[in-house]
């Protein structure tokens, strides 16, 4: 199993996920925006390796990318009610952070899954909001405008075996 699908099945199945996205954990790119939705989702991606793979072993070492968007709360007739939208992007993050930092040799998605060797945060959360980049568009979250909404990013450095 590869890194990206192992990771949702993870995050998936931890109810304080479950509890902010439901099941909007997204392989690679947002596929519902959260903007004027009042909902939040995460999307899961890779960004190359923080160390070349083993030559004679199937350690690999790539880097996990979580973003994690949220819109503002909103009322059920969908009028923004507080402005929070970065607030519940970090609220995202500390749940996820959870079930993927420090990890040490567990199976990510199941018995059959991906080995994980160790899994650490590797950099310093960030977020962003439409104030942060030309026209509200982000281009390292997959090119999507933001709107009213903010994602936090951040990175795990993982080893794993195959």
């Amino acid at each position: 199993m590869e890194v990206v699908p192992a990771a949702r099945r993870r995050l998936l199945a931890e109810a304080g996920v479950r509890g902010y996205v439901q099941d909007r954990v997204f392989k690679h790119k947002l596929l519902e925006h959260v903007d004027q939705k009042g909902t939040r989702a995460i999307v899961l991606r890779t960004n190359g390796g923080w160390a070349e793979p083993d030559r004679t072993q199937s350690t690999e070492y790539p880097v996990l990318v979580l973003d994690c968007w949220a819109d503002c709360d909103r009322d059920e007739h969908g009028d923004k009610v507080a402005e929070n939208a970065i607030d519940n992007a970090w609220a995202v993050f500390r749940v996820a952070d959870r079930v993927l930092h420090r990890v040490r040799g567990e199976f990510w998605g199941g018995t059959n899954g991906l080995m994980v060797i160790e899994s650490k945060r590797w950099t310093e959360p960030d977020y962003q909001t439409k104030d942060d980049a030309h026209a509200g568009i982000i281009g390292g979250l997959g090119g999507v405008e933001l709107g009213e909404a903010a994602a936090v990013t951040v990175q795990y450095a993982l080893m794993v075996s195959h």
